[in-house]
């Protein structure tokens, strides 16, 4: 197994790092919980990949610089007992590497079209202090109405960067999605709109941890600063046309 990782280095007077993150790797269950040989996955979690491949769009397209080193990270094993984020916290508590905030989003596009538009926000003991920020965030740029629960019923990626003392956002859908771990998790049962709403509120909380307080702007100010960045934030149909080579090496044959 393998995390993915891509740095956007920070403007070199802060060496703190904002992680934003998702897990791709994905299961399908049949009813006697044997796992099936493949799997779609689209809620569970490339949603969650979608924002966090939306954001590092916007970043490059607007050349953003931020005051932070910003990461971004696709991990592998969630689904195998968070693996790879388990590895990777681990590994920077080690390095004693100074994380602002690790932002993770794990199934965060079913919302029905009749119902009312949720967000919730889970709360770890280390991180409650976000809760307020992410709040006013959902207020003033977004049509989420937010809802701050507690973490404990709750696993994700998150949970170990909590566990190592770091500091973590972790936004999850509000309805139960009646397509998890099943082959019906499939693009046709996502919402868009609802999705580029949470690439919003991902997108405010970056720049505030990474780049300018928020909460010391008035909605005004802030709204006209983000203004032309939120009008370009999408989710589907892909909004990226740009071609990229990827180089890498194997260490073993494939």
């Amino acid at each position: 197994m393998y995390n993915v990782k891509a740095t956007l280095s920070g403007n070199g007077t802060n060496d703190s790092t904002l992680i934003i993150g998702a897990h791709f790797d994905a299961i399908t269950y049949n009813s006697d919980r044997i796992p099936f040989p493949y799997t779609l996955g689209a809620n569970d979690n490339a949603s969650g990949i979608a924002i966090m491949l939306e954001m590092a769009r916007i970043y490059h397209k607007y050349q953003i610089k931020p005051n932070k080193n910003i990461d971004f990270m696709a991990f592998d094993g969630e689904e195998l007992g968070l693996k790879g984020s388990y590895y990777d916290a681990k590994k920077r508590k080690a390095e004693n590497q100074p994380i602002v905030i690790m932002m993770n989003n794990d199934m965060v596009g079913y919302q029905p079209i009749d119902k009312e538009w949720k967000f919730q926000l889970i709360e770890y003991p280390t991180s409650q202090d976000y809760t307020p920020i992410a709040e006013h965030a959902c207020r003033c740029f977004t049509s989420l109405s937010p809802i701050a629960i507690d973490a404990w019923d709750l696993y994700s990626d998150s949970y170990y960067y909590y566990m190592q003392g770091f500091k973590c956002f972790y936004g999850y859908e509000y309805y139960d999605d009646p397509h998890y771990h099943s082959a019906e998790d499939s693009y046709e049962n996502l919402n868009f709109d609802y999705m580029k709403e949470v690439a919003i509120l991902n997108f405010a909380l970056m720049y505030h941890y990474a780049i300018a307080n928020v909460f010391e702007m008035d909605t005004t100010t802030a709204i006209n600063t983000f203004a032309n960045y939120i009008s370009d934030i999408n989710i589907y149909p892909n909004p990226s046309n740009d071609l990229t080579n990827i180089q890498f090496s194997l260490f073993q044959t494939a």
